[in-house]
């Protein structure tokens, strides 16, 4: 019985080696995809976020422009001091700064 022992004996720390530089290499691929998967979707989750960021601004750039296609189409002519209270009341300079250069009458 000994012999046979024996016989293996010296494969045993090579053995041990491998079945160690096995399992670490296993779970270093499974934290590796956890983390992966994990940044994927945190990734994914703030794209998401910027996107219906994007369309709800998108949203009321849209709702101020039909407003303003709206009190052209209710009047026949639309005078310069009209359109100035228009946009006092819409509260264009302090909502939609992007659009001061585009609509406010200097």
């Amino acid at each position: 019985m000994s012999l046979g022992f024996n016989k293996f004996y010296k494969f045993w720390p090579y053995i041990t080696i491998l079945i160690g530089f096995s399992i670490s290499i296993f779970v270093g691929l499974f934290v590796h995809h956890y983390y992966e998967e994990k940044e994927n979707l945190r990734l994914e989750l703030a794209s998401n976020e910027i996107v219906l960021l994007v369309k709800d601004r998108m949203t009321a750039y849209e709702q101020v422009l039909r407003s303003g296609v709206g009190f052209f189409n209710a009047s026949e002519v639309v005078s310069r001091n009209e359109w100035a209270i228009f946009v006092k009341e819409h509260k264009l300079n302090q909502n939609f700064k992007e659009f001061r250069d585009l609509v406010i009458l200097k």
